[in-house]
């Protein structure tokens, strides 16, 4: 597992045999931005894709189509995680949310992190970038060298995710700006 400050990937190899750019590397250049895991606040449960049915599982086989060797390769974050805060020196009994939504914005537009394609999973985390930029969901824009996209939140609760055309119009959105198998092989 590899972790940027608040940000983690688990690589596999899944590289190409005709020397194109490898998949894992072309996965890297991605970060998923999601409001938190209720389930656990550690690092490697950030939009984790499993058990079946769960946020992370349903982002990585509905929504973007991708099988779980690649997914492991994008970098994931929780905007809101308490561990975060502590290692920014803030005490959990002083946390909010705005604060941790600024630790987080900061490393996501970190010029050198690895990350050019950002997507944004759900309103909360769209709020907490509205100060950058505004962005409705199922739309883009760009921001220095980052390509920021936002999505529904992956949650079996949220309603956009009702109408089955809008995971092809997420999977052709995002499918726009990486040469991942978005949808599927």
């Amino acid at each position: 597992m590899f972790s940027y400050n608040h940000a983690v990937r688990e690589p596999m190899d899944v590289t190409p045999a005709d020397g194109a750019l490898s998949l894992d590397m072309e996965a890297s250049r991605i970060l998923l931005v999601g409001e938190g895991n209720p389930q656990s606040w550690r690092l490697e449960h950030t939009l984790v894709n499993y058990p079946d049915g769960c946020a992370g599982h349903r982002l990585q086989r509905d929504i973007l189509g991708l099988v779980p060797d690649i997914y492991h390769e994008i970098w994931r974050m929780n905007l809101c995680n308490r561990d975060s805060m502590l290692a920014s020196g803030i005490s959990t009994r002083d946390y909010d949310k705005r604060v941790a939504a600024e630790v987080m914005r900061k490393e996501v537009m970190l010029p050198d992190a690895p990350w050019q394609l950002v997507i944004l999973l759900g309103n909360k985390v769209r709020e907490a970038f509205r100060s950058q930029m505004y962005l409705g969901v199922f739309e883009s824009c760009q921001i220095e060298r980052k390509m920021f996209v936002a999505l529904p939140h992956p949650s079996g609760r949220c309603r956009e995710w009702n109408d089955y055309a809008n995971y092809g119009r997420a999977q052709k959105l995002v499918g726009q700006f990486t040469t991942l198998p978005i949808g599927g092989p």
